[in-house]
């Protein structure tokens, strides 16, 4: 029994680390199908592709910077509203549900997901 628990433990230590997680969300998923469909990676690298010579930052541990979804959906919609000398465009066009999916694509990257997870096969 002893060797069991230790297994179970194990198996739950590697689980809450991200390892052997199933993968990003479905919404993480839509947020990562609409990045792309808007053109942000013709600008912004993320996970090992996109546009890493441009001014704009790579985007694969937005995360980390802990601005919050209110922020990023204000940001896209407005970027200079926010980053006064933004080059960034405008993506008033998409819907406020569109643009809460792109900001929860991008506050759920912190760097475990790689353009694999979304763009080639395995993801979206």
């Amino acid at each position: 029994m002893r060797g069991g628990l230790a297994i179970v433990l194990a198996v739950s230590a590697l689980m809450s680390s991200g390892c052997g997680s199933s993968g990003p969300s479905a919404e993480v998923k839509r947020g990562a199908a609409l990045f792309a469909q808007s053109g942000c990676l013709d600008c912004h690298g993320y996970g090992g592709i996109g546009a890493f010579q441009s001014n704009a930052p790579n985007l694969t541990r937005e995360a980390d910077r802990k601005r919050g979804t209110d922020w990023q959906v204000r940001h896209l919609r407005r970027p200079r509203s926010l980053v006064q000398d933004s080059t960034m465009p405008s993506y008033r066009s998409l819907t406020t549900e569109q643009l809460k999916s792109i900001a929860k694509f991008l506050e759920d990257s912190d760097g475990r997901w790689q353009a694999t997870d979304f763009w080639f096969g395995s993801g979206v």
